[in-house]
């Protein structure tokens, strides 16, 4: 059996390159990453693939394809890089590592909301202009005893609420499973209700036709004016226009965002903080993540 990585760093991680070479008869590593124009060629000749975020894999490329592999194995949590409904009408397997960055994403959510809560940009502002205090134009408050709402409780999101609490937070959350209620330490409230309620929003669900464009300025309306939203998800999941409006007529306080897509306007504005989409980019959740994959492709031949 053949497999093609699409990562020739993969080769260095020993864990990753022994189990690699036991369960394949054949790995090949690219020496660099295959475009979107090469991904046809990339799919062809091989029983089992492994790509990361990277690597875009559409209709068009699929039918592109001399032959297709079994197994598409890809470096992520998300999917909406590939075309899962068209791969899987052809039979394909798709594996990732859905836990792998569970923690770093977590931990980087309330980093931001530190970062907003307390000001930092502005404040980092102010000393390198000489500024002060006078520099800082709204007061830093704590996150004790604040309502921070979770829109998604998957793996990420209840990593989040666990955090929130060691601050002594009060979470609340909506979810797609569960509404309205308690299960004691979080309580299930309307989507609306969220958005009045809370002084942080951390967004935290996957992009898909139901979730594009989904927190925008009719949302929004709802919120506190001194609401920080948080957005960890896919950039597409917001409407950017909508929020740089709406900080810019004080009707929410701030905003951060990990993507690689934030509009420019938005990212400059002094209340914003931005992340090249590295959240779950630690060093222990890259090596998560590769191992994870691995391990997750060995059960899947060993079921």
């Amino acid at each position: 059996m053949k497999v093609k990585v699409a990562i020739k760093s993969l080769e260095q991680n020993i864990y990753f390159k022994n189990k690699s070479d036991n369960i394949f008869e054949e790995v090949v590593y690219v020496e660099n990453r295959p475009s979107e124009e090469e991904m046809p060629d990339f799919l062809s000749n091989t029983d089992v693939v492994i790509i990361g975020a990277r690597e875009k894999i559409s209709k068009i490329v699929l039918e592109k394809s001399k032959s297709l592999p079994k197994i598409i194995g890809t470096l992520s949590v998300g999917l909406d890089h590939i075309d899962i409904e068209e791969i899987e009408k052809r039979g394909i397997k798709v594996i990732n590592a859905p836990t792998a960055n569970v923690l770093s994403v977590a931990e980087h959510v309330i980093g931001f909301a530190l970062a907003l809560s307390k000001n930092l940009k502005l404040s980092h502002q102010a000393v390198i202009n000489d500024e002060g205090r006078a520099g800082v134009i709204k007061k830093p408050f704590e996150l004790f005893n604040k309502t921070i709402g979770i829109v998604g409780l998957g793996k990420i999101g209840s990593k989040v609420a666990e955090f929130a609490k060691c601050f002594g937070m009060n979470v609340i959350s909506t979810t797609q499973s569960k509404t309205t209620g308690s299960d004691g330490e979080i309580n299930f409230v309307e989507l609306k209700k969220l958005f009045t309620d809370s002084d942080i929003i951390s967004i935290n669900v996957p992009l898909n036709n139901e979730t594009a464009n989904f927190i925008n300025k009719e949302l929004l309306e709802y919120s506190k004016p001194n609401l920080n939203l948080i957005n960890t998800s896919r950039s597409e999941v917001v409407n950017h226009k909508d929020i740089l409006q709406l900080l810019v007529d004080n009707k929410i306080s701030g905003y951060a965002e990990d993507s690689d897509h934030v509009l420019k306007e938005l990212a400059q504005h002094p209340n914003v903080i931005c992340s090249p989409h590295l959240a779950g980019l630690t060093n222990e959740a890259s090596d998560r993540l590769d191992n994870e994959l691995i391990d997750n492709i060995e059960k899947y031949f060993n079921k």
